[in-house]
């Protein structure tokens, strides 16, 4: 039995009357009634639905049945009740009734969906709740705590029964509520969802892009930002429209009228998403700089908070506003904020990136804020203090109902990404700060995330409750006599992410190719060994055996990975250092096949299928550099797999044998300044250098800080870049197809685990139309020593007209820097005999 807080009733006939609420309760068992005579479980014949029942209550009924059926002994009969409940007399039944709860009016302000009562009178247990979700709620409660049955995982492989199933049907009356209306993980499979008891009801991402539409931008392109003095035709993409003007009028009007009209085509809708599209493409007009007075930063950002809340204020004032013209002229008192069954109505909006701050002023009621946070990075005492002091502040805005997005992932990162301390910490201070509504991401990849799916949904119903008998009881009942060690697995991954994980940033590491160094071979080793002796311990238990060989599989991913990071970052060290060989080059081949031909079996499995979100990034590849250390040191240019590089081995040779065949395409090869040097973007600092045939680009962040590399008497050139949360420089250089070419850096860096540095090159036909895209450098976490040159031979695709050279850097940390002296870009073209 799950811990719960349970309160002396004083009962009723049928039903107990609820005692003042109290504010961490979230479920009731009184006594039985003195007297009262027990229930065999092995009398209980039917499960009786009611006449009209949704497609989840049936899958719920059905799943209490077969484990009815497993655990009792006995069949249950489901059966529907065709007459009004106060009509018939049910006998050995378990009777599901749709009734009006009055206890379930209120808690903290709001109705509650999701809750239930469970009472058994007589010879019958009564399953009581004013919605389907709460009746399947009660199901599942029945299934959980009385039958001892746990779906741990998705399929057969994740259930498991705990405990024994009492001779007698026990004797509280239960009156349970969840502490989250709105429990999401995403995506999740939908029988492990219903059976955990994970629902979702609130629409809150990214939407300004369905209001803010290009057939409105047509005839009011004033609503519409100005970006860098222009306004740019939106294309009715979330993640990369700019978002409106939050200082027009007309825009909030629009919002409001889009908005009213949404409710009226969905009566029963309970939110509309006013969350802002997924960038940071803001207003950067006077109008938007006066809006938003002195410039503050949070958490290195801009804060954009009070002018997106308070557009959304407006918002909620003006859909007011324009109900009660409707309600003059219909005569119909109706709320705006209410559906016609009397449930409360939401305009949700994503508190995101440059809005994480709290609201300087009072937020409508009925705006639903949604906090983001990667609350992963709690394990750096600083953000954790700073983000629950956050949570606390939002919870005095004013909103009436909270949200909350977090980032549980999950497969995009290849190691397991363990933080379930962080989970129970962070949804207890979340439920004990009027956050209700709770979303997360977790695209699981279940050998690696082992308890955190189940362990998530069992808080979510009820964060009070000892987190410690949660994995207690997980581990014990899911691994056996492999407890201890996959325990010590899992435990162990945490301990060493949360040792060596450092400074917070946003889902560090998220989908990149050098995150795997944070687990180093000699923790995985470890790690391997724990997996190994488990399976040892359950060698005689064929069922607990397949769910630690499926660990053992995913872990295996997570070691092809490190193998594959680390031959990379072998060879380009060797080859920045000038000794490089082929046998460094084979090694890195080998090991990215290796990785590559598990990676698209292992995907094939519905419970490692997530991992197809890593292996389907595209991993830098620095066989070209390499091949040109080899060319110009005039060595043997063999390897395993070198004829994949036939056409860089004979672009690379012909270079190395006549160096003067390289002629320059670029007009600015040394990154020459115009004049003046800089000019302002927007009135977000810093002031944009000017190189001369580069274009630049850049998030605006509080630490980020341009200057160039170097001087010719006062003439600056060059370019050095730090603080940078993102910022890309480039050029487009005009080509033929077919034909060989040689890129030739000079840069120095400073690179931190999770900043990343890459060079990318865009092949293009005549009409802009990509034809190729190569990645061949991930600048590998460490420090140049001094200026590193770096060479690299391609040979164009056919039909090439045109390539863009890119730099694209993110996530610097204090420290880091790029410091690019000379970019050139050149045609190979030998003297002909």
């Amino acid at each position: 039995m799950r811990v719960r807080v349970i309160f002396a009733l004083l009962l009723l006939t049928c039903f107990p009357c609820i005692a003042p609420a109290y504010s961490r309760a979230h479920s009731w068992k009184p006594e039985a009634l003195p007297g009262s005579a027990r229930l065999p479980l092995v009398k209980i014949q039917k499960l009786v639905l009611p006449s009209v029942a949704s497609e989840l209550l049936i899958a719920a009924a059905t799943d209490l049945q077969a484990v009815w059926l497993e655990r009792v002994g006995k069949p249950l009969e489901i059966v529907r009740l065709q007459v009004a409940p106060l009509q018939i007399e049910p006998h050995c039944a378990i009777i599901l009734r749709r009734t009006e709860l009055q206890p379930f009016a209120e808690w903290r302000g709001h109705q509650v969906a999701g809750s239930f009562t469970l009472a058994r009178q007589h010879s019958s247990i009564y399953l009581d709740a004013h919605t389907d979700a709460g009746l399947l709620n009660a199901v599942y409660a029945l299934c959980t705590d009385v039958l001892g049955v746990r779906w741990y995982w998705p399929s057969d492989i994740g259930r498991e029964f705990v405990g024994e199933v009492p001779r007698l049907f026990p004797e509280q009356r239960w009156l349970e509520s969840p502490a989250f209306v709105q429990r999401q993980l995403y995506p999740m499979e939908s029988d492990y969802a219903r059976r955990n008891r994970l629902v979702g009801g609130y629409s809150f991402n990214h939407a300004l892009s369905k209001i803010f539409t290009p057939e409105i931008f047509a005839r009011e392109p004033e609503l519409f930002a100005e970006v860098y003095g222009n306004r740019r035709v939106p294309t009715g993409s979330g993640k990369h429209d700019p978002q409106p003007d939050f200082t027009e009028l007309r825009a909030v009007e629009l919002a409001a009228k889009t908005a009213l009209q949404y409710f009226r085509e969905n009566p029963e809708s309970q939110s509309f998403s006013l969350s802002i599209n997924d960038n940071c493409l803001f207003d950067d007009s006077e109008r938007t700089a006066a809006a938003l007075g002195t410039l503050s930063y949070f958490r290195e950002r801009p804060n954009y908070t009070d002018l997106v809340f308070s557009f959304m204020n407006q918002v909620a004032e003006q859909m007011e506003e324009l109900h009660k013209i409707q309600f003059m002229e219909n005569k119909a008192e109706t709320s705006v904020w209410l559906t016609p069954k009397g449930a409360t109505r939401y305009l949700t909006a994503l508190a995101y990136y440059w809005t994480e701050q709290s609201p300087s002023m009072r937020l409508h009621p009925n705006v639903m804020p949604v906090l983001t946070s990667d609350r992963a990075q709690w394990h750096d005492p600083g953000y954790r203090s700073e983000d629950r002091a956050l949570i606390e502040r939002w919870s005095q805005s004013g909103a009436s109902r909270i949200a909350t997005w977090d980032y549980y992932f999950g497969a995009p990162l290849p190691y397991p990404r363990q933080f379930n301390r962080w989970i129970a910490e962070s949804l207890e201070h979340l439920a004990d700060n009027q956050v209700t509504v709770f979303f997360s991401q977790l695209p699981s990849a279940w050998g690696l995330d082992g308890a955190k799916a189940w362990f998530a949904s069992q808080l979510l119903w009820n964060p009070w409750q000892d987190d410690a008998t949660l994995l207690d009881e997980y581990y014990t009942h899911f691994f056996g006599a492999a407890a201890g060690s996959m325990r010590a697995f899992y435990e162990g991954a945490e301990r060493h992410r949360d040792k060596h994980a450092g400074n917070w940033q946003w889902i560090k590491y998220y989908k990149d190719e050098a995150g795997i160094a944070l687990f180093t071979g000699g923790v995985l080793t470890k790690l391997r060994a724990l997996i190994e002796r488990a399976k040892v311990d359950v060698s005689d238990d064929a069922r607990r055996f397949a769910r630690v060989q499926i660990v053992s599989d995913a872990l295996t991913f997570t070691e092809l990975q490190a193998a594959y990071q680390s031959a990379r970052e072998d060879l380009l060290e060797m080859s920045f250092a000038g000794t490089v060989t082929g046998d460094e080059i084979s090694a890195f081949i080998q090991a990215r096949a290796a990785f590559e031909s598990y990676g698209e079996m292992l995907v094939n499995d519905p419970l490692h299928a997530q991992f197809k979100y890593f292996t389907r990034i595209l991993q830098s590849d620095p066989v070209p550099i390499a091949i040109a250390v080899l060319a110009g040191a005039g060595q043997l240019i063999e390897f395993s797999g070198a004829a994949d590089y036939a056409a860089q081995i004979d672009a690379a040779r012909k270079w190395a044998a006549e160096p003067q065949s390289f002629k320059s395409l670029l007009l600015n090869a040394d990154l020459r300044y115009l004049s003046p040097a800089s000019q302002s973007r927007s009135f977000l600092p810093p002031d944009l250098p000017r190189i001369a045939n580069w274009w630049m680009d850049f998030r605006p962040s509080e630490y980020l800080h341009f200057s160039p590399a170097s001087y010719s008497g006062t003439a600056p050139s060059g370019l050095r870049a730090s603080g940078a949360d993102v910022f890309s420089i480039f050029t487009n250089v005009a080509l033929e197809g077919g034909r060989d070419y040689l890129l030739d850096c000079h840069l120095a860096y400073k690179v931190s685990p999770d900043n990343r540095v890459q060079l990318s090159l865009r092949w293009m036909d005549a009409e802009g139309k990509l034809l190729r895209y190569d990645y061949p450098l991930q600048l590998t976490v460490g420090q140049s020593l001094g200026l590193q040159r770096i060479q690299i031979p391609f040979r164009s695709p056919l039909g090439a007209q045109e390539a863009r050279l890119h730099f694209r850097v993110s996530r610097q940390f204090e420290g880091d820097y790029l410091e690019l002296k000379k970019i050139d870009f050149g045609l190979l073209e030998p003297k002909l005999n």
